[in-house]
């Protein structure tokens, strides 16, 4: 689904709340292998898709705030999800993604765009802080 420019405002709303399911439903995968032996066989095959879509979807709903902290929260939870784990394989094939140039280009490019918004900040320190922890750890 795609925004397009001029087309009715319902559609928008209609794909923007999409979006924000879609990546309240990549948290809650995420979350439910917190911990589980399974983790490295079930996120490591998806991540850089489910990055692509945070990415993607970014782009183009960078000034709906609910839709930036359902994305911003699927970041967090990926890394909250691989610190959790006692896999150091996992942890290293994950750092590549989560912990790259592509990633902290996002995320700046994210926090100078969320200054003046407290709401979104919250998720974005959370986010980041996750992220920190990761690359320490591997």
């Amino acid at each position: 689904m795609e925004l397009v420019e001029g087309k009715n405002p319902d559609d928008q709303e209609d794909c923007l709340s999409f979006w924000e399911s879609l990546a309240h439903f990549y948290s809650h995968f995420l979350q439910a292998y917190k911990g589980s032996p399974a983790l490295s066989g079930v996120i490591t095959p998806y991540l850089n898709q489910i990055y692509s879509f945070v990415v993607k979807f970014y782009q183009h709903a960078a000034e709906d705030d609910d839709v930036v902290n359902a994305l911003l929260g699927v970041i967090g939870d990926m890394a909250n999800v691989i610190n959790a784990s006692q896999d150091m394989q996992l942890k290293q094939g994950t750092k590549a993604v989560l912990c790259s140039a592509d990633m902290y280009n996002f995320m700046t490019r994210v926090e100078s765009q969320i200054q003046e918004k407290e709401d979104v900040k919250g998720t974005y320190d959370w986010a980041k802080q996750q992220l920190m922890i990761l690359n320490s750890s591997c």
